[in-house]
C-alpha cells in the first residue's frame, strides 16, 4: 500500500513538473516574441484585406512591394530597427524603386510614458513634410524624449516652430489614435510589426508578417521572393 502511495505521489510530482515546465515554455515564447524581437508573425494574423499605405511613406508608388511598419519612438526595439536595419532597407529596396515603405504610429502608452507625445511630434513635423528627420531624431535621442527635446528637433528640421506647438495642441492627436485604433484591429500588440505584401493602389495586400528588430537579411529573404 505504501509503495503504490509512494508511486502516485511521484507521477503527481512529475506531472506537476512537466506543467510548470511547458507553462514555463509558452511564457518565454511570449516574451521572446515581445522582447528580443526573434520570432517572427508570432501572434498577428494575415490581414484578410488589403491595408492602406497611409500617408507617411518613403520610395516610389510603382513599387511592386509594400511595407507597413508599426512602431513606437520610445521602443527601444524600434530604435535599434532604425539603426540597423531600416538604412540598407532604404538604400537596397526602397531607393532603387523597388519597395515602398510606410510608417504608422503604435505608441504603447501603458509601457512607454513618452510615446504618445514624440508620435504626435512626429506627426507635426509630418504636416510641414518633415517627418522621416525628426523620426531619426527621436530615434537617435530615445533617452531625451520630452518638449525641449521636440522643440529643438524641429528647429534643426527647419519647421516653422509657432505652427509646430500650435499643432501639439490641437492637430496630431486624431492621427495618431486613427493609427493606433487601426493596429490594434488587425492585431498589432507589440513593436515593431511589419506588414508585408503586394502594393496594389494604394493598398499593400499583406502576406507576411514580421514583429521585432529582424535584421536586413530576414526582410530580404521575404522581399526578393515577392519580388521575383
Amino acid at each position: 500500500m505504501r509503495g503504490m502511495l509512494a508511486g502516485r505521489k511521484t507521477l503527481d510530482a512529475v506531472a506537476t513538473i512537466a506543467v510548470i515546465v511547458a507553462a514555463g515554455a509558452i511564457v518565454w515564447s511570449v516574451f521572446r516574441g515581445r522582447g528580443s524581437g526573434t520570432e517572427t508573425g508570432l501572434g498577428v494574423p494575415i490581414p484578410r484585406t488589403p491595408l492602406s499605405i497611409g500617408d507617411i511613406q518613403r520610395g516610389r508608388t510603382s513599387a511592386k512591394v509594400g511595407i507597413i511598419e508599426y512602431s513606437d519612438f520610445q521602443c527601444p526595439f524600434c530604435a535599434r530597427f532604425a539603426s540597423e536595419t531600416l538604412p540598407s532597407l532604404i538604400s537596397r529596396y526602397v531607393d532603387t524603386g523597388k519597395v515602398l515603405f510606410s510608417f504608422r504610429y503604435f505608441p504603447l502608452v501603458s509601457v512607454h510614458p513618452m510615446a504618445l507625445p514624440a508620435a504626435e511630434a512626429a506627426e507635426c513635423a509630418e504636416l510641414q513634410g518633415r517627418f522621416w528627420p525628426m523620426h531619426d531624431i527621436l530615434y537617435l535621442s530615445q533617452d531625451q524624449l520630452g518638449p525641449n527635446l521636440f522643440l529643438k528637433a524641429a528647429e534643426q528640421g527647419g519647421l516653422d516652430s509657432e505652427a509646430f506647438k500650435a499643432c501639439l495642441n490641437t492637430q496630431a492627436e486624431a492621427p495618431v489614435q486613427a493609427d493606433v485604433t487601426l493596429g490594434k484591429t488587425i492585431g498589432v500588440t507589440s513593436t515593431p510589426t511589419f506588414f508585408i505584401g503586394v502594393v496594389e493602389s494604394r493598398n499593400v495586400r499583406v502576406q507576411r508578417v514580421i514583429v521585432g528588430a529582424q535584421p536586413l537579411e530576414k526582410f530580404a529573404s521575404i522581399l526578393e521572393d515577392l519580388l521575383k
